[in-house]
């Protein structure tokens, strides 16, 4: 992390309780964060002569819209602004890039990924310097915004920061990535998760030996399975190691022992029964709905899915979760997580009154629909996470938070994920899947000086 970000949090008094440690990804595009959330966008809301207008990444009929819907009618209720608003779907930023050029940039706020805000607005200069926003109340609680993001154990203030120091997105919600189960099967695991993959394995081994597949994965959604490799490498060699390896031009460090223990791991579970049929052959979201039916026991994937399978899944189930496991003898992975929060463009027709929209999202009442409806982690630390979340909650306590998006964007796309899947569908060893990768690195580097 850069250390002017570092500097700008401490002056503010981010640093959070129990000495929370941030780290941010600044790097590629976030398409490991809301990787299952399909939202295809739909039409605006609000009077066409709103006083503000509003770009979100939510679809209409979405848990997400509806809350921020609820947010922009009480500010027009309370404060007298009508927001309008136009549901883009995910890729609001994308939409919006072919007109930051001219003199009609059809928003003035943008809600979306942070680090999409940073990486394409902010960069171009199309994101307005939001520092004084963390220093004011938010509006009718006797708190700051910085109070409200940053002070405690689930900051994700420095996800919305350039790297030098500013910040141009004000975070809301917090995604991040675990297994997930049914309590009502296993109501023990709550409070006795597996530590590690010995403890995990035996657990497997136990469901296995009752004829069960236990690990659905939907491997049509390449970042579903490349997470796993992502949590082993980075348990065993930190995530520094794991970006070194992408970014490797020789594509030797991939060699190195502790990239094939990883790769083992993974071999283990493709070649051991462990995933259920279809894995590698079906279309997403057919695993998920056979586990949400429980027909397998665990998956991996973010806090959206509890929310995604409800319309189909088992509705007596109650979905509880808990962290990927540590490779056994190394500490347990650092927290990957993606954060959805409020930007205001450059060209806003009224920059002070978009700021005030900005602060009004981080007011209590929507904090708690963020848990409650979404199914997601507010980012006040005084909202208590919603349950199928509680997994998550030691770890945001006193682990490292990672921005998840791939070091390398078209190197992830074009070498690691087509060669993972080959190792995750067990058409490779781990010494081949090792071998291929390392080849495939220094080829596809050396094409791209």
């Amino acid at each position: 992390m850069p250390n002017n970000i570092e500097g700008a949090m401490s002056r503010r008094g981010f640093l959070g309780i129990g000495g929370t440690a941030l780290v941010v990804a600044s790097s590629g595009a976030g398409v490991l964060g809301l990787a299952g959330c399909d939202g295809s966008g739909s039409g605006p809301s609000g009077d066409p002569g709103s006083a503000a207008r509003m770009w979100s990444m939510w679809s209409e009929g979405e848990p997400n819209e509806a809350i921020l819907a609820e947010a922009v009618k009480d500010f027009k209720k309370e404060v007298g602004i009508d927001i309008g608003v136009d549901w883009k779907g995910r890729q609001p930023v994308d939409a919006l890039l072919p007109s930051l050029n001219t003199s009609n940039v059809p928003t003035d706020l943008l809600n979306g990924g942070n680090t999409e805000i940073v990486n394409k607005l902010a960069a171009t200069e199309n994101a307005v310097d939001l520092s004084d926003v963390y220093d004011r109340q938010v509006p009718g609680e006797d708190v700051t915004v910085a109070e409200a993001v940053g002070n405690g154990n689930r900051i994700a203030n420095s996800i919305g920061f350039t790297e030098e120091g500013i910040p141009v997105a004000v975070p809301y919600q917090l995604s991040t990535f675990l297994f997930f189960y049914n309590g009502r099967r296993f109501p023990d695991l709550q409070d006795n998760p597996p530590r590690d993959w010995d403890e995990f394995f035996m657990m497997l081994d136990e469901q296995v030996a009752k004829g069960r597949q236990p690990i659905a994965l939907d491997g049509s959604k390449p970042p579903y399975h490349a997470w796993y490799s992502q949590h082993l490498v980075s348990s065993i060699v930190g995530y520094s190691g794991w970006v070194d390896a992408h970014l490797d031009r020789s594509g030797q460090l991939w060699r190195e022992p502790e990239y094939v223990e990883a790769a083992r791991i993974i071999e283990r579970l493709a070649s051991g029964g462990y995933f259920i049929d279809g894995y590698d052959a079906s279309q997403f979201p057919a695993m998920q709905q056979k586990w949400s039916n429980n027909e397998s026991d665990f998956i991996f994937n973010g806090t959206w899915l509890p929310k995604e399978v409800k319309p189909y899944g088992d509705p007596e189930a109650e979905y509880r979760s808990f962290p990927f496991p540590a490779v056994p003898g190394y500490e347990p992975p650092p927290v990957f997580i993606a954060t959805q929060g409020v930007s205001v463009l450059s060209k806003a027709e009224d920059v002070e009154l978009a700021k005030e929209f900005v602060s009004w999202m981080l007011k209590t009442k929507y904090q708690e629909m963020t848990a409650t409806e979404a199914g997601e982690i507010p980012v006040r630390v005084d909202v208590a996470v919603p349950p199928t979340a509680e997994g998550a909650v030691e770890q945001l306590s006193g682990g490292k938070l990672i921005q998840s998006a791939p070091p390398n964007q078209a190197y992830w796309n074009d070498v690691f994920e087509v060669v993972h899947a080959d190792l995750v569908f067990g058409r490779l060893t781990a010494e081949e899947y090792i071998d291929k990768l390392a080849t495939q690195s220094n080829e596809f580097w050396k094409n791209h000086e």
